[in-house]
């Protein structure tokens, strides 16, 4: 225990508001943990503070429940998973949802989500103060927080305000995309592996599911954000750090920020059912309440495809060619870099400044002319 953290968290007492600590891990990991040497609150050391424990598992669980929905989804692929994996079956059968089950894959989803209404809940109706933390505060800390900031604020429900709180959130505080997302590593069985950034993603589609008015994307920002996670084609996702991104790997001279095309096509991206909605969200969280991203995982799967009567189509109108012709085609140059610089963008989405686009986008069409 750090004296100075305990004196830091009792002057937040000074007034009579609640404080709590949020510890998104169990509280058996907790305590495995502690006798590692790692960290642990013994509340009795701060005045006017409760602990919760929020039972998120660690990122190992996350990879082997994604590794076994997977298996189950897709029986022919190899994933490496056990022989006692469920076999596949049809969506909506008692089997499929056995199967669904045994993967633990939504339980997981759901206790993010809960972890996140706690929060949220606690600020909004008692106006208290809630410190977020896992073990090493860049994997569960990200989704919860959030999540959290996303149920209470609608700004965070915009699509410049989605993209805001995942600048600052994953990118800014070190969530670990080099290994988490593992760019270029050939050794898939790599233990530091981990879908964490889709989970989340998976989350926020089950609360556009439930609430779908409340958010000004849809599901096709989710995707696209999904699929160039793993692309490369923009430089927000590489590196773990802002200074292995701006310094060492110097993605804002070699790469285009992703929201420089979300947002200067963002009618792709826009819920034409949004509403803004000032309150907060208090979505369901059960897993019986909740939903697999079948667009995500299924989509290319024909057999799960919507029917073509449902009214839902699962194309998307982008594409690698599509993002790639956005920035090296005909048109002008003001029109591309008008986005970047725009008075109205803040500070924090970490997109290029004007001068910094004409040279990046310059760079792009000698390459392409090459």
């Amino acid at each position: 225990r750090l004296a100075m953290s305990t004196v830091k968290v009792n002057a937040l007492q000074v007034t009579p508001r609640p404080f709590y600590i949020a510890d998104c891990r169990g509280r058996v990991a907790a305590t495995g943990n502690k006798l590692q040497g790692k960290g642990a609150e013994n509340v009795s050391n701060y005045t006017a503070t409760e602990l919760y424990f929020c039972d998120i598992l660690n990122i190992h669980t996350m990879r082997e429940s994604q590794s076994a929905l997977a298996a189950m989804l897709m029986p022919d692929a190899d994933y490496s998973v056990s022989e006692s994996m469920p076999p596949t079956a049809a969506a909506g059968d008692p089997s499929y949802l056995s199967a669904m089950e045994k993967t633990g894959w939504l339980r997981h989803v759901s206790l993010v989500l809960s972890a996140s209404i706690w929060c949220a809940k606690k600020m909004t109706f008692e106006g208290a103060s809630v410190l977020v933390h896992c073990s090493d505060g860049w994997d569960r800390t990200a989704q919860v927080c959030a999540t959290s900031q996303m149920l209470m604020d609608p700004y965070y429900r915009t699509i410049e305000g989605f993209a805001v709180v995942i600048e600052k959130e994953w990118l800014t505080f070190g969530h670990k995309f080099q290994q988490r997302v593992a760019h270029g590593d050939p050794d898939f069985n790599n233990q530091e592996r981990s879908p964490i950034f889709i989970q989340w993603l998976e989350c926020v589609w089950n609360l556009t599911e439930q609430l779908p008015a409340a958010f000004e994307f849809d599901e096709r920002l989710l995707m696209f954000l999904a699929d160039h996670l793993y692309s490369c084609l923009f430089g927000n996702f590489i590196g773990n750090t802002d200074r292995d991104r701006w310094t060492e790997l110097k993605v804002r001279e070699k790469t285009t920020s992703v929201w420089s095309y979300v947002l200067h096509y963002s009618e792709r991206f826009t819920n034409p059912m949004y509403e803004t909605i000032g309150e907060p969200l208090w979505p369901k969280c059960a897993i019986r309440d909740l939903k697999l991203w079948e667009r995500y995982y299924l989509r290319h799967n024909p057999d799960a495809h919507p029917s073509r009567y449902s009214g839902k189509v699962w194309v998307d109108d982008y594409g690698d060619s599509d993002v790639r012709g956005s920035f090296d085609d005909g048109e002008s140059l003001e029109r591309k870099s008008s986005v970047l610089s725009s008075p109205g963008s803040p500070r924090g989405l970490g997109v290029l400044e004007e001068e910094e686009a004409a040279e990046a986008l310059g760079a792009a069409e000698d390459e392409g002319d090459a």
